[in-house]
């Protein structure tokens, strides 16, 4: 090989040479930018994520910086609702002990003057006792006062004169228990005339005779008959019907006199007394039909009494005493078989009335010796104000034994009584109390034996202890009865 191909191999080597050196250069250099390059985006990214750490920490420093502010606010609202509580507990606190310093002061005041207190409370008791007292005191004394007119105008004035003594007869009764004069009803006239002289004690009880009568025919105030008088007596002389039409007049105005006086005060003591009910029935009462027809009977039977007329007056007495829906207890007068005589030395009135018990037609007499004794035992126990009391009290009882009876069905058989239940209560509860064995039984004794007679009984004594259709007997053998409808 020539020198010539052998220097331009040797160029073409050491170019070649050069060429991969410098390529090998621009790759190391190429590289190092792309190193270069990669470390400055990952200081970049590194930047970029302090930045963004920094950004986090600081948004996290503001959200934390903007909850201690809401926590500042809180607290500070908490301290200010603390303030707030602790400036009204100091009030109350405050109050409290203004209260204690008072109750320390009345407790020192009371330590002080224990005694002093003690008879402060006792006066204050004792005036109000008092009170009590004078209201109850002046509540009598206008109810009395009304009473009292009442009675005082059981006498007329312009009457012959007061035929009633200054000593009180004892007071009739029958085996029945009824009294003919009330407690506390005793006549009080104006005027009292000298008492006459007193028989021997009599006994004053209803003596019933020894067979039933039948029961007066006719009506019930018919125009009676006055029965023989016995050896040395007079009977009284019938002029009724002249004396009844002066006794008509001054029945009436009198009878008007008792409407508009002491009936409007006897009302009046009741409204005083609070008792707007009763008061109300009183008047109601008083403006009856049947009140009306009675009181006219009533003071004609005063005014006959007064013009010492014994035959009037126990008619008209009688009258008043049998008017239906005024003093219904199931008696009547019968004045027909009553005896009325005049002694023809002293010319005294004695005699008796007779009664019949309308539901059994037994006969009983009530003797009087006197028309004073007679005037005692009836004008006081008929007087309106006395039939309404009686009356009013034994509606209140009516009304208590109803409840009373409802309150035992309900007990004893779980439902409620029907009318029919309660009529056979009621015959049940009033065949016991009559019975030897019911007379000494309680109360609630006679209610425990009425509901078992009416479970076992219809409460009349027919036995409905088998169902309908057995065929049983319809009345239980006389051991299974009870003994007091036997």
């Amino acid at each position: 090989m020539s020198s010539a191909g052998i220097a331009s191999f040797i160029d073409g080597f050491i170019s070649g040479q050069d060429i991969r050196r410098r390529r090998a250069d621009e790759d190391k250099d190429r590289a190092w930018d792309e190193k270069s390059r990669a470390r400055q985006e990952t200081a970049w990214g590194q930047d970029d994520q302090d930045r963004g750490r920094r950004m986090a920490w600081e948004d996290e420093t503001r959200g934390r910086t903007r909850t201690e502010w809401a926590q500042g606010d809180v607290d500070r609202s908490r301290r200010h609702a603390r303030e707030d509580w602790s400036f009204d507990r100091d009030k109350v606190e405050a109050g409290r002990d203004d209260t204690r310093f008072g109750w320390e002061g009345e407790r020192e005041a009371d330590r002080r003057s224990d005694r002093g207190r003690r008879m402060a409370v006792e006066d204050y008791e004792q005036d109000r006792r008092r009170a009590a007292d004078q209201r109850e005191d002046q509540l009598r004394e206008d109810i009395a006062a009304a009473y009292d007119e009442a009675e005082q105008m059981h006498t007329i004035s312009n009457a012959p004169g007061p035929v009633i003594p200054d000593t009180a007869p004892a007071q009739p009764q029958y085996e029945g228990g009824r009294n003919f004069v009330l407690p506390g009803t005793e006549i009080a006239p104006q005027q009292r005339a000298a008492p006459p002289q007193q028989s021997a004690p009599q006994d004053r009880r209803f003596s019933a005779q020894s067979e039933p009568a039948a029961q007066p025919t006719g009506a019930r105030n018919q125009q009676p008959a006055i029965a023989p008088a016995s050896s040395g007596r007079t009977v009284v002389p019938a002029d009724v019907d002249q004396f009844d039409a002066k006794a008509v007049k001054a029945g009436s105005s009198f009878m008007d006199a008792y409407r508009d006086g002491p009936a409007q005060k006897i009302i009046g003591a009741y409204m005083r007394a609070g008792d707007i009910d009763k008061a109300e029935k009183f008047e109601t009462f008083m403006d009856n039909g049947q009140t009306k027809e009675a009181l006219g009977h009533w003071s004609k039977a005063i005014y006959a009494a007064q013009a010492g007329n014994a035959r009037s007056f126990a008619e008209n007495l009688a009258r008043a005493y049998n008017t239906r829906g005024y003093f219904d207890d199931g008696i009547d007068a019968v004045i027909e078989k009553s005896e009325i005589v005049q002694d023809d030395k002293t010319g005294r009135i004695s005699g008796h009335i007779t009664f019949v018990d309308t539901r059994t037609g037994e006969e009983m007499q009530m003797p009087f010796d006197g028309l004073d004794d007679l005037y005692r035992s009836g004008i006081g126990m008929l007087s309106p104000e006395q039939v309404f009391e009686r009356g009013y009290e034994q509606v209140q009882r009516a009304d208590e034994r109803q409840a009373a009876i409802v309150d035992a069905y309900q007990k004893g058989f779980d439902k409620e009584p029907t009318d029919t239940d309660m009529d056979r209560i009621t015959d049940a509860l009033d065949m016991i109390a009559k019975s030897p064995e019911g007379m000494g039984m309680s109360a609630d004794e006679q209610m425990q034996a009425a509901l078992a007679f009416v479970a076992q009984f219809d409460g009349k004594g027919r036995y409905v202890g088998k169902p309908a259709g057995s065929g049983e007997a319809a009345t239980a053998p006389s051991n299974d009865v009870p003994i007091f409808i036997r």
